[in-house]
């Protein structure tokens, strides 16, 4: 048998040696990423079981905060009430104390230490 037949099947053997070195350590490989995967998703349907009655509590604080931001924005709303706006003052500055039928002094002011 002749030199280059005999090395190019020597090499062929090797190629298929190394390509299926590679696929078994592929097959390795995706054998632990399953494994992990598996526990993973244990961790995962324990944390779904935790947390399956905490959408009431949820529902609460949301309520809670609902609350809070109608109290807010009738803070405010009181607060721009009491107040005269900044286009006010401003056409107030403009026009001299006494003209007008108002006065100064008789503007809308807050009283002083009002608990609300």
């Amino acid at each position: 048998m002749a030199a280059g037949p005999l090395v190019t099947l020597i090499i062929v053997c090797v190629a298929i040696l190394v390509i299926a070195a590679f696929l078994i350590t592929v097959v390795i490989l995706l054998h632990m990423v399953g494994e992990r995967l598996t526990k993973i998703l244990g961790a995962v349907g324990q944390v779904v079981e935790k947390t399956d009655g905490i959408e009431p509590i949820i529902s609460e604080i949301a309520a809670d905060l609902q609350a809070g931001d109608r109290a807010l924005t009738a803070c405010a709303q009181r607060v721009s009430n009491r107040y005269p706006s900044e286009e006010e003052l401003d056409e107030r500055s403009r026009t001299p104390v006494g003209v007008g039928g108002v006065s100064w002094p008789e503007t809308k002011q807050a009283p002083s230490f009002r608990n609300y």
